[in-house]
């Protein structure tokens, strides 16, 4: 008995997703003894079942010296990588009342960020669909100095008492 076959390969999870692969196999089997000869179809599917993996990490971020909010640059995942997938795709998604602006290309930005510890969801897929998340938590904290305000082009006026005609003047706070 002679076998041979030929493969009809089409992608499994779409254009350009290595490594994924739906195969229709056609046997050919002959029985040189009979001269028969006999063919059975087989369908061999290949594809990626692992989600994207990669490493987050805990922050600590300040609120901005004019609020009690942070807005801040979400960081990237570390060691964002696919077995199939050369450009896993990637989101971030922040606490209710926190918004994510951005995109994986030029960045995530968090905006209105309390004073706390929040949670951050991290969520990566490949072209075949498979889905990993990691959570980080950010923590807000206010590092920012006291800002001064004070009136402008305050006037006063000295008295002139004193040997020397030294003047002396009052300033209260509230003046300030």
């Amino acid at each position: 008995i002679f076998a041979k076959y030929t493969d009809l390969p089409f992608e499994a999870c779409g254009v350009n997703c290595s490594g994924n692969t739906k195969i229709i196999r056609t046997w050919t089997l002959l029985d040189w003894c009979n001269l028969q000869a006999v063919e059975f179809l087989q369908l061999i599917k290949a594809s990626d079942l692992k989600a994207p993996t990669f490493i987050v990490k805990d922050v600590t971020v300040s609120v901005s010296p004019w609020a009690c909010l942070a807005d801040f640059n979400v960081p990237m995942p570390w060691e964002l990588q696919d077995n199939c997938d050369s450009h896993p795709f990637w989101t971030v998604q922040g606490p209710s009342g926190v918004t994510i602006t951005g995109n994986q290309t030029t960045g995530y930005r968090a905006l209105g960020a309390p004073k706390g510890v929040h949670r951050f969801t991290y969520r990566a897929w490949d072209c075949c669909g498979n889905q990993s998340e990691a959570d980080i938590f950010v923590t807000v904290i206010d590092r920012s100095a006291p800002v001064a305000v004070a009136k402008q082009n305050i006037v006063i006026s000295l008295t002139g008492s004193g040997a020397n005609n030294d003047g002396a003047a009052k300033l209260y706070a509230w003046h300030v």
